[in-house]
């Protein structure tokens, strides 16, 4: 075996394990030595991002000056989420067989490594730098809003409906056992949520209305025309003003096959106040309808509302679960979920998500 397929086969799963010799082997470039940056406050939850900026041995090698390396997160809680749904599997996956063929911006993959044995994992992506990240916790802008939005309708047009899909094994349905495993977590993580919520009462109600229907309510929505759905999206995984065009997608951890309204759920929830979405939200499902249509693919108004006010159940089960299973903190971690899950009420409230829910899955 040689030093590249060693290196492919041996990758480490802790950033203290990273070494000049594995980057050289790697990156097929001599590495002298690397500076290790932390990415992100709060962001990663799931996992450990670091930026390395690359020492080469000789002036002018032709290798990357940084790269994004991701490894499994040092959290208990985060590593078992992460068992259950195949998060590591899934995205180590998507670079694997996906990202090249995704018609929207994301990080080339230049190494892609995981142990389903021991739940290790490890990517080294194109660092997109100059790009940043969304402001989650503030919002995004109109525009930024408007550019994710596009960029989500051109990735669903190209894939809704696509028989191709099936080929993937690695990539489930919302009907598949790691996806409705998500109804029997989900009491588990409740009373962490609502002891974070401060015992409201909206919270409760909420949950007490959802909680009982989330295994019927992943069958109805895996009934929908199928597309591939990133599942995550929001400011903190969209990158902006890169050299390379307007906004490029990352983190694709909760990636499945299900209706796109979940992006846009979760989207239009994370990442705008309840007063800005309330504003911004009717002219941006248009834009994205107008969008779809202009792929080739088609959805009815009526019909992306509903599956829109569905999504958003399904949003806030994940914030449940992230809140009950993850080490939120006090700093930025805690504050991106405590404003989430403030936006996601007022949306669930103010689309009857409850009514509908309990209509679709009479």
């Amino acid at each position: 075996m040689d030093d590249a397929s060693a290196a492919r086969a041996l990758f480490p799963a802790r950033l203290e394990a990273v070494t000049p010799q594995w980057l050289s082997a790697v990156l097929g470039a001599s590495v002298a030595d690397f500076v290790a940056e932390p990415v992100g406050d709060g962001a990663g939850f799931m996992g450990v991002v670091t930026r390395l900026r690359m020492d080469y041995r000789a002036a002018g090698t032709p290798g990357p000056r940084s790269v994004i390396l991701k490894l499994p997160s040092g959290h208990a809680g985060a590593r078992m989420q992460a068992g259950a749904f195949g998060h590591y599997a899934k995205e180590v996956a998507f670079y694997r067989n996906l990202a090249a063929r995704a018609p929207v911006r994301t990080a080339k993959p230049l190494f892609c490594g995981f142990d389903a044995a021991g739940m290790r994992f490890c990517l080294i992506l194109e660092d997109l730098a100059p790009a940043r990240t969304g402001d989650q916790l503030g919002g995004l802008s109109r525009d930024e809003m408007a550019a994710s939005v596009e960029a989500a309708a051109v990735l669903h047009g190209r894939w809704l409906g696509a028989v191709e899909l099936q080929t993937f094994p690695w990539l489930p349905g919302l009907d598949d056992p790691t996806q409705l495993a998500l109804a029997e977590i989900l009491p588990r993580c409740l009373p962490r949520y609502l002891e974070f919520t401060g015992g409201s009462a909206e919270a409760a109600a909420v949950a007490g209305c959802l909680g009982p229907r989330i295994a019927l309510l992943l069958r109805v929505l895996a009934r929908r025309r199928r597309t591939l759905v990133h599942g995550d999206l929001r400011g903190d995984n969209l990158l902006f003003d890169g050299l390379a065009g307007p906004v490029a997608f990352i983190d694709w951890q909760l990636v499945h096959k299900g209706t796109g309204l979940t992006d846009l759920a979760f989207l239009f929830t994370s990442s705008l106040a309840t007063d800005d979405r309330r504003a911004l939200e009717g002219e941006l499902m248009s834009l994205y309808l107008d969008t779809l249509k202009a792929t080739g693919a088609a959805m009815e108004t009526r019909a992306a509302w509903r599956d829109y006010a569905l999504s958003l159940a399904l949003c806030w089960v994940w914030t449940v679960i992230g809140i009950g299973s993850l080490e939120v903190g006090k700093g930025r971690g805690a504050q991106v979920f405590a404003a989430w899950n403030t936006r996601l009420l007022a949306a669930l409230a103010d689309h009857e998500t409850a009514r509908v829910v309990e209509t679709e899955t009479a």
